[in-house]
């Protein structure tokens, strides 16, 4: 759990659905398969996050038993990313909360979700349902906060003290989300009175869609039950649904906003959750495509929330058989500006809107201009065309006649008028920021001062302090914002809006004239504050993670590094959690072996918890979990290399070759539709059984199992989906061709060569393909992946395994002379095999040399072989002429190698 130390919550709402899987209808894999955060974790961290929210780690059923739709696999994932998880439980709207049955199911659903995860360490919070004052009737209202009452009271009290806390989650009562419950939105939300109906509930959180403002959300959690509050949603959508155009801009602003609003009212708020990570294609329409829908509400620009643009990530089709791509928006490096805000008591630098445009107003940040009982000023924003930087804020007014007296020049820096009442600064103290004026002012006199939302109109300049005297050079300028007072009615600094500059011409006021400024790193903070603030550590890397079994005392495995926003900083480094029990020490930043009889391979991998700690002041910590691998030296195989199944449910088995006194286990993940059901460790050789169950699904579902350090990877077919691939080779090229299969619009021609990952070649509806783009002398291996038009992957084919290769005498005729350089190729092309799945050469008994006679043995120990490489790639076993080859008996014949030829072509 988290200790007594501040913790701010940096999170994204998570829901990594792929390009055609809908929630709606069939469980997705969103929860379950482990690469979307092996994906996302870094980019996740690198932001600065420190956790995810997933929505569906359970749904409750009608009659209130629950489903788990995520499995331990994954959450350790998360943990090997260094990411907190908020486990969510979705809940039907039309649930009967009164019903005894139900909440009983209800809460024993929860109470196993807690046995089955609670004691994962990076679990941090239990979050049943989302909403659900706004999608419940109010009448009814009164049965949920009850039932999450006796919800947060059973898990509590089953996983005992320190385990994860129970969070409540509300909605805003804007919110207008007709994805999660139909469209209901029942009145005002009753979120306060319905709160103090669940005391044992330890943390509470809202979904807040109000644009860039928190309006009175401060007022509102002073006023409700006294218990810590995070946000759970926030920000808008980057689609403009007046426009019907993609505007990043604006999404990636109202992020910043919110972030800035957030650290000032660390008061009453723990953080939030930005939401969310990914677009989502399933919220309306095909899940195969972006659609356009939602609800008029959320204040961006066009006041519409698109559910289906709510990512800092857009989503993308990846290569067949590989999960989806995310390319960042506007929005992820603004939230990864905002999460690295050295201070988080302090706004900026420049925590406005960075790009000012003279004269035009926006609902963060801008300059107006105005004269007092003047006339409208004609402005221009390229300052005499020296800005100074990107980010500095440039400006350029002229006045041709002046009506008037008064002899001041008004540009006004407005703070987020739209929080007006709410926009609270109860721990700043301090104005700062840089000016220096254009190369076409004359004016050498200026003012400053702050309005605040009591003053009336027409009082500009009652409480303005003087500024020294500015040059074309930048001069850092700091004003104690108590300054700001005028007599017995000092400005609320609770209320400010805005920041008013004044120019003051020398002397009368001319008849005309120009001035121009420019205007950089604009602060409020509090002086308390540190100029520069220690950060925490990001990220924890090993150089090297894996070891052979047996490796000497002493040796390093790798060396430690951390990534911190502080570059300056150094780290220190502990094992806080040994799972070897002190097999592994440090030296200094060394990871090192302490006692190499407590590393096996059979209990490898090692997950090592490593504290970092840096010199900051104070100093900040940073654990993060990290695998390391004790491999065998053993030359272990396993046979087959992996499994294509069927849609239907069975078992298969594993033949594991191994040297006598080389131990291996075999393991599948958690919660995956694959289990071990024996042979889960042995020494020597050794078969695995597994079993699986039968996927119903419309799409393919893959997993992997560690079986004596090797990866085997088990895909099941979608259901009624059925190929059979057919392959020859010659000596340049491979032919290709298979049956079509139900649901398929095209056929992705998937290859490896030398045991690399399978990539694919080509896409294509046709059910043939040639692939001229092979090597004589290497082994590949094929197999063809059905896609549907999504593209959504459907099944793969049988897999096949040929070896292109230049033969000598290619066609070689019935009663031709067998010479010895036919078998020397032969068990060539066996050892490119070999290769292709990943195994060693093989050593053949004895030397074949032109002129010498060619023995039967040397036939027996190729086709030997060649069955081997056959059972290995999951191919049906070859066909031989004399398939018993009797010594001093059997002549060798040109028919036994085309035999061979032909099994491994």
């Amino acid at each position: 759990m988290v200790s007594a130390a501040p913790f701010e919550l940096r999170f994204f709402a998570y829901s990594p659905v792929p390009i055609g899987e809908n929630p709606k209808t069939a469980v997705s894999t969103a929860y379950t398969d482990p690469r979307f955060l092996r994906r996302d974790g870094p980019l996740m961290t690198a932001a600065g996050a420190n956790g995810i929210r997933i929505f569906d780690a359970m749904t409750i059923k009608s009659d209130g038993t629950g489903e788990v739709h995520t499995n331990l696999a994954f959450i350790r994932e998360a943990a090997l990313q260094g990411l907190w998880v908020v486990m969510g439980t979705g809940f039907p709207c039309d649930l009967d909360f009164a019903n005894a049955t139900v909440r009983a199911n209800v809460i024993q659903a929860h109470v196993s979700l807690a046995a089955q995860f609670g004691a994962e360490p990076n679990v941090l919070m239990w979050a049943p349902g989302n909403e659900m004052n706004l999608a419940i009737a109010e009448n009814d209202r009164a049965d949920w906060y009850s039932l999450l009452e006796a919800i947060a009271s059973a898990v509590k009290t089953a996983q005992g003290p320190g385990g994860p806390l129970v969070c409540g989650i509300n909605g805003d009562v804007n919110n207008l989300d007709d994805t999660t419950c139909a469209g209901l939105n029942f009145g005002n939300g009753g979120a306060t009175t319905g709160m103090t109906l669940a005391p044992s509930v330890d943390v509470w959180a809202v979904n807040l869609f109000r644009g860039s403002s928190l309006g009175t959300l401060r007022e509102e959690l002073l006023a409700a039950p006294a218990k810590p509050y995070w946000i759970a949603e926030m920000g808008i959508d980057s689609f403009n649904n007046n426009l019907s155009v993609q505007q990043e801009a604006p999404q990636a602003a109202v992020l910043t906003a919110l972030w800035d609003q957030i650290r000032v009212f660390d008061d009453v708020l723990s953080g939030a959750d930005i939401g969310f990570w990914s677009d989502e294609w399933w919220k309306c329409g095909g899940a195969c495509q972006q659609d356009n829908c939602g609800n008029p509400f959320g204040n961006g620009p066009d006041n519409f929330m698109n559910e289906e643009h709510l990512g800092v990530m857009r989503i993308a089709a990846g290569d067949p058989g590989e999960i989806n791509l995310v390319v960042p928006k506007q929005a992820y490096n603004a939230v990864r500006t905002a999460w690295a805000e050295a201070c988080p008591n302090a706004l900026g630098p420049e925590p406005f809107l960075a790009d000012f445009n003279a004269g035009t107003s926006n609902n963060y940040a801008g300059f107006t201009f105005g004269e007092q009982n003047g006339s409208a000023i004609a402005s221009a924003n390229n300052a005499g065309g020296a800005s100074g930087g990107a980010n500095d804020v440039a400006l350029r007014v002229a006045q041709a006649s002046v009506p008037g007296s008064t002899p001041y020049i008004i540009a006004v820096l407005t703070l987020f008028p739209s929080v007006n009442t709410s926009y609270d600064l109860h721990s700043f103290d301090t104005l700062s920021f840089d000016i220096r004026k254009g190369t076409s002012t004359s004016f050498g006199s200026w003012l400053a001062r702050l309005e605040d939302s009591s003053d009336p109109p027409n009082e500009f300049m009652n409480t303005s302090v003087a500024l020294p005297a500015l040059t074309t050079s930048f001069q850092h300028v700091q004003i104690p914002l108590t300054s700001f007072t005028s007599g017995s009615k000092p400005v609320d600094l609770s209320r400010l809006t805005q920041i008013v500059f004044a120019a003051v011409p020398p002397g009368s006021r001319p008849a005309s004239f120009e001035i121009d400024f420019i205007l950089d790193n604009v602060r409020i903070y509090s002086s308390s504050a540190p100029a520069s603030c220690n950060r925490a550590p990001t990220g924890i890397a090993l150089s090297s993670s894996s070891v052979a079994q047996g490796t000497s005392n002493g040796t390093v495995i790798g060396t430690f590094s951390t990534s911190d926003p502080d570059a300056a900083n150094s780290h220190t480094y502990t094992i806080v959690n040994d799972p070897s029990n002190g097999g592994f020490a440090l030296s200094g930043p060394d990871l090192v072996i302490a006692d190499t009889t407590l590393l096996t391979a059979a209990q490898s991998p090692y997950k090592l918890t490593i504290r970092s700690a840096d010199n900051g002041s104070p100093s900040l910590a940073l654990e993060r979990y990290i695998n390391v691998e004790v491999f065998s030296t053993c030359a272990d195989l396993i046979s087959p290399v992996g499994a294509n199944l069927s849609s239907a449910g069975g078992s298969g088995s594993v033949q594991v070759t191994a040297a006598g006194g080389c131990a291996w286990t075999a393991t599948a993940p958690a919660g995956s539709f694959v289990t071990i059901t024996s042979g889960s460790s042995g020494t020597g050789n050794g078969i695995v059984q597994y079993s699986f169950t039968a996927n119903s699904s419309g799409k393919l579902r893959s997993t992997t199992l560690t079986i004596a350090g090797k990866s085997f990877i088990v895909s099941q077919n979608a259901s009624g989906v059925t190929m059979t691939l057919a392959a020859a080779a010659s000596s340049s090229q491979v032919a290709l061709s298979w049956n079509a299969a139900a649901g398929a619009t095209s056929y992705a021609v998937m290859r490896s060569a030398n045991n690399a990952p399978f990539t694919s070649v080509t896409t294509t509806a046709n059910l043939f393909y040639t692939d001229a783009s092979v090597a004589a002398g290497t082994g590949y291996r094929y197999q063809i992946l059905a896609l549907d038009a999504c593209p959504l992957s459907l099944g793969y084919s049988n897999p096949e395994l040929v070896v292109p290769f230049s033969w000598t005498d290619p066609s070689l005729s019935p009663g031709a002379i067998v010479r010895a350089n036919h078998l020397t190729e032969l068990r060539n092309a066996v050892n490119a095999a070999r290769a292709a799945l990943g195994w060693a050469a093989l050593t053949f008994n004895g030397t074949i040399t032109p002129g010498q006679t060619v023995l039967r043995s040397h036939l027996i120990d190729i086709r030997t072989a060649l069955d081997a490489v056959r059972t290995g790639a999951g191919m049906a076993a070859a066909s031989y002429n004399d398939p018993t080859v009797t010594v001093n008996v059997t002549p060798i014949r040109a028919v036994h190698i085309l035999d061979l030829r032909a099994a491994l072509q």
